[in-house]
């Protein structure tokens, strides 16, 4: 039988080259111009410390204008408290003759990097395989690690204008000329768009907030069905309802049917209409790559995981994740859980290039407030959601607020917070049999603030 696996078999003498490390140093005390060519080195890619400790301090003295030289940068060491060799530094001068050659020696040094890189890697996968999730689930967790490394390890130098100018006016000549789409993905509501500037931009992370009952679970699954059925790639991650309730209300939705007709169906029911209506739903939402997930308390790592399933299996453009505080964390304060969440979310929209909408629960303090419209403060923990989010939408609906009002169907997206475009205040039209929102048409109504109920006698 085979002996098992041991990664520290692979550890006990890790890839390095201190020749190599030494000769950039040595090549940087002696030119200091030559720091140009060392490309993206940084000083956790030495594999000894006090060699790394020596680059950042010469980088640092550059970076300065100021001469790194054995005496300047002895001094800078000592003076940030750390333990300097003089006799080393100028070991480092003297045994290097030139610095001719010292973006082959800094390029010797990443590479040895990223060998040590994929050893950890390899343990971390030994860790992985070892754990107690579901292959499949493995599976994508290593391919993360790995992708990991890779973005960590690539080289993109700075361009030009000339050649950032190049690209833009190409793929803006191509969407002028019909051949490519607006880079946004569209919502599929108009007034939406415009505010959005054609739609929501990839590597961008929306946040949808309001309170319970406003609808904020069917505005964004008409935004995820909007998408898919105009060709996008959609993941709708439902944590709040099961698989069956998400399937009805995008067979409402999109077939314009009475949510509570389908949820009460049976033999008595009159259905010739209706199921028609089922009938064309089902095949339009068929040929749609959308896809639904029910699994309750989801982690930042589960999420990504789902995200990178369909995003190799099927192409995924938008994510869904209804809502933001039905996710779980390993962070000991609530706080902090929302915060690694949203900064997560954030990463992966850019990481996999594609748009993620979160839904937000708003807190209870707006319940005391005469005027009910959504600010910035209602987010939960809107420090860091506020921070991380491209863009900020708030819902509101008065009739919620005012069951008397004329304005019934009616309802307001404020933009807070938009990156990519100015904010406002975006009319829709709400229809609830049908558990989606559409075009509001006409002039939208002001509302004015609504006066608190009194309890108790009055003054």
């Amino acid at each position: 039988m085979n002996a098992p696996y041991e990664p520290e078999e692979f550890t006990a003498s890790p890839p390095q080259s201190l020749d190599a490390e030494q000769a950039v140093l040595g090549g940087l005390l002696l030119d200091n111009e030559a720091i140009d060519r060392i490309g993206d080195l940084r000083r956790d890619q030495f594999y000894v410390h006090t060699h790394g400790l020596i680059f950042d301090h010469i980088q640092r003295l550059i970076a300065q204008q100021k001469p790194a030289d054995v005496l300047t940068v002895f001094d800078s060491i000592r003076a940030a408290g750390e333990d300097a060799d003089l006799r080393h530094l100028n070991d480092l001068m003297t045994n290097t003759p030139s610095a001719a050659n010292i973006g082959r020696y800094a390029e010797i040094v990443r590479e040895k990097a990223l060998l040590r890189g994929m050893l950890q890697a390899a343990h971390k996968v030994h860790e992985i395989v070892s754990g107690p999730l579901a292959a499949a689930e493995k599976l994508d967790a290593v391919q993360a690690e790995f992708g990991r490394l890779a973005d960590a390890t690539t080289r993109r130098e700075p361009a030009s204008i000339r050649e950032a100018l190049g690209r833009y006016v190409q793929d803006l000549d191509r969407r002028f000329a019909g051949e490519a789409k607006n880079p946004g993905i569209p919502t599929g509501l108009v007034d939406l768009d415009t505010f959005l500037n054609g739609g929501i931009r990839r590597g961008a992370l929306v946040t949808l907030g309001a309170r319970p009952g406003m609808g904020k679970s069917a505005l964004g699954e008409t935004i995820a069905l909007n998408a898919a059925l105009a060709g996008f790639g959609v993941l709708f991650l439902s944590m709040e309802m099961p698989e069956s309730e998400v399937t009805e209300r995008a067979i409402a939705s999109v077939g314009k049917v009475s949510a509570a007709t389908l949820a009460r169906a049976d033999e008595r029911t009159p259905h010739a209409d209706s199921w028609d209506r089922v009938t064309r739903a089902a095949q339009a939402l068929e040929k749609t790559a959308l896809f639904v997930d029910d699994e309750p308390g989801l982690s930042l790592l589960q999420v990504a995981t789902k995200a990178r399933a369909v995003k190799r299996k099927s192409g995924l453009d938008l994510l869904v994740v209804d809502y933001l505080q039905l996710m779980t964390g390993t962070e000991e304060k609530r706080y902090q859980q929302i915060e690694a969440i949203t900064k997560g979310l954030k990463i992966l929209a850019k990481t996999l290039n594609i748009a993620v909408l979160a839904l937000s629960q708003f807190g209870r303090d707006i319940e005391r407030r005469p005027n009910k419209r959504p600010v910035l403060s209602d987010f939960r923990d809107s420090g860091s959601i506020e921070q991380d989010s491209d863009i900020l939408l708030g819902l509101y609906r008065e009739e919620q607020d005012n069951p008397d009002t004329d304005n019934r169907g009616y309802a307001e997206v404020f933009i807070m917070k938009n990156r990519q475009g100015k904010p406002g205040r975006c009319p829709l039209a709400y229809l609830g049999e049908q558990m989606r929102f559409e075009n509001f048409v006409g002039q939208a109504p002001e509302f004015r603030p609504i006066a608190p109920r009194h309890q108790g006698f009055k003054d």
